[in-house]
């Protein structure tokens, strides 16, 4: 087994946060929870997901994600009313080590400030 190393290449810093939001990949529909941002990219944690007409739930959603994936991910407000939507692209998806669940990082293809605040 070797040992292997793995360095936090961002050269933006994410905030830490807690929205509630909706992604979509193609017909692939999910609810879940924003956990980190910046004007770069996110991490999204799902809770459930509709594939194929059913409900799949927690990590098993991730089966149904590529890397490269394109996927827009909308942050509601307390209304469960659209507050912003990004597009952009999966980087990664598995267990989040910073957060201790599994979801998926992806890298905004415009930087944005909407959020930055």
């Amino acid at each position: 087994m070797s040992n292997v190393i793995y360095l936090n290449q961002r050269k933006v810093e994410r905030k830490p946060v807690e929205w509630d939001a909706v992604a979509s990949i193609g017909d692939l529909w999910m609810r879940g929870q924003v956990l980190d941002y910046s004007t770069k990219g996110l991490f999204f944690k799902p809770e459930f997901a509709y594939v194929d007409g059913e409900i799949v739930q927690g990590d098993d959603v991730l089966d149904h994600i590529d890397s490269k994936d394109c996927v827009k991910v909308t942050i509601m407000n307390g209304q469960q009313k659209p507050q912003a939507t990004f597009v952009s692209v999966v980087r990664w998806t598995g267990k989040s080590n910073e957060h201790g669940c599994y979801g998926f990082g992806s890298e905004l293809f415009e930087a944005s400030n909407k959020l930055a605040a």
